[in-house]
């Protein structure tokens, strides 16, 4: 999901000969990512926020942050979130299958985040001072007027129907509220996701936002 920010990090690390450098402009790219990205730790505390994450856990509409990890207001939409950052941590789940992606309801009655939950490899230097084993990204649909729909469709083909879809449900739509907002029938919405997981190279809802998200993010 940030693996592309990480390689970038590596690279221009490597010319300055430095780890420290390497690790500075890896948090530096993750900073300027407009999500919400959490690490945290085999013990589930938050060991890295980015300033997203930190403006989202000041804001406190639903979502609370510690040293000690990260709550959500609901019990339900919290238990379900707990759930994803374990099964991740577990050891015994087959690699590709952990993590997930979901929606919290919010206080304020803004429209619900949207909260990705994957693993994330130790073998970046970049992010070695972390130890990191869980990544969280939480986006806010209520904090961006619009995404760059020119951008989905020019990288991976879409129509503007389908990049319309995808652009919402990266900023954390389900597929049925994603068609109702587009005016469309869920098997339409539907069809279109077929393609558009044909066109990315993607087979879960999951794994297409982790490469949407990557793309939004890129300058």
């Amino acid at each position: 999901m940030i693996h592309s920010h990480l390689q970038r990090a590596l690279a221009i690390g490597t010319r300055l000969g430095s780890l420290g450098a390497i690790q500075r402009i890896g948090t530096a790219l993750l900073d300027r990512h407009p999500a919400a990205i959490l690490l945290l730790d085999e013990h589930k505390s938050v060991v890295y926020a980015n300033r997203g994450a930190e403006a989202f856990g000041s804001e406190m509409d639903g979502v609370r942050l510690s040293r000690e990890g990260i709550l959500l207001a609901r019990k339900h939409d919290n238990d379900k979130l707990q759930v994803l950052i374990a099964g991740v941590l577990s050891v015994a789940a087959p690699p590709g299958t952990c993590g997930g992606v979901m929606r919290a309801l919010r206080p304020s009655g803004k429209r619900a985040y949207g909260i990705l939950v994957a693993p994330i490899a130790s073998r970046y230097p970049a992010l070695m001072t972390f130890r990191p084993a869980v990544c969280i990204v939480i986006t806010d649909p209520e904090a961006r007027a619009s995404l760059p729909l020119d951008r989905l469709r020019g990288g991976f083909g879409l129509t503007e129907a389908e990049a319309m879809l995808a652009a919402l449900l990266a900023n954390g739509e389900d597929l049925r509220s994603a068609a109702a907002r587009l005016g469309i029938t869920y098997g339409t919405a539907r069809a279109r996701l077929s393609e558009i997981f044909q066109k990315t190279e993607t087979r879960r809802q999951s794994e297409l936002v982790r490469v949407l998200l990557t793309t939004l993010a890129m300058p």
